[in-house]
């Protein structure tokens, strides 16, 4: 079975809007400040530094209020 398919349907759509806000820390800022990570490759932004900025973006369009009301109201 997949992970999504374990999940129940409320916690499934629930991770459709606020998926990005639960991952963003685990996944978008340590890749962004790993090692060896370029954010510009002649004058050029990178396509995953791109990706990674429109991530993070999404996620921090969702206010910690909102998070605690879903949490609370389930």
């Amino acid at each position: 079975m997949y992970e999504s398919q374990k999940q129940s349907k409320k916690w499934r759509a629930m991770e459709k809007v606020y998926g990005s806000y639960f991952d963003c820390d685990k996944y978008y800022y340590r890749e962004l400040y790993s090692k060896y990570f370029k954010t510009h490759y002649k004058g050029k932004p990178t396509k995953r530094y791109l990706y990674l900025m429109q991530k993070i973006n999404e996620a921090e369009k969702h206010s910690v209020r909102d998070i605690e009301r879903l949490m609370i109201c389930g």
